[in-house]
């Protein structure tokens, strides 16, 4: 007999990311969360550098996988996006948590320089809600099971 089909429910938990924003500037730490909140997202944490971010994810149980998305802003004090970018995927070499570096820096030499350090995106300040809600959308867990992309090679 044949089987009946599943019908994808709409799911609550798609719109629900669970944000990290790393912003120095209290300003647009709260641009940052307005927006944000507009895409419908109330789980924001927010670190105020680069170290903060280190220590926040530290804490966690799951490490990087606390979060579906980290918005990280390049010159922070203490610690830039950078370096803290490089330290989160060597301490969590397994996640595949998307960062998305936050700047108003729009060099392509530094777009470059921070997918090869470990950026999954890239966004320039100041943003749109469309273009921050389309990138939320682009990099978060899809509710289906299951991914289309096949990795190469194993471990």
């Amino acid at each position: 007999s044949p089987r009946p089909r599943a019908v994808a429910e709409p799911q609550p938990l798609h719109k629900k990311r669970r944000i990290l924003s790393a912003e120095d500037h209290h300003v647009n730490m709260r641009v940052a969360g307005a927006v944000i909140a507009k895409c419908g997202h109330k789980d924001v944490s927010i670190a105020k550098d680069g170290v903060e971010v280190l220590e926040k994810v530290g804490k966690l149980p799951n490490g990087l996988d606390s979060f579906d998305v980290v918005l990280m802003d390049l010159h922070m004090p203490r610690m830039g996006g950078m370096e803290c970018v490089r330290r989160l995927r060597a301490a969590f070499p397994d996640s595949t948590v998307p960062i998305v570096a936050v700047t108003a820096d729009a060099v392509e030499e530094s777009r470059e320089k921070g997918l090869k350090n470990g950026f999954t995106a890239w966004i320039s300040k100041p943003f749109r809600v469309e273009q921050l809600a389309g990138l939320l959308d682009e990099y978060s867990p899809q509710p289906t099971g299951g991914s289309s992309q096949q990795r190469a090679g194993g471990g």
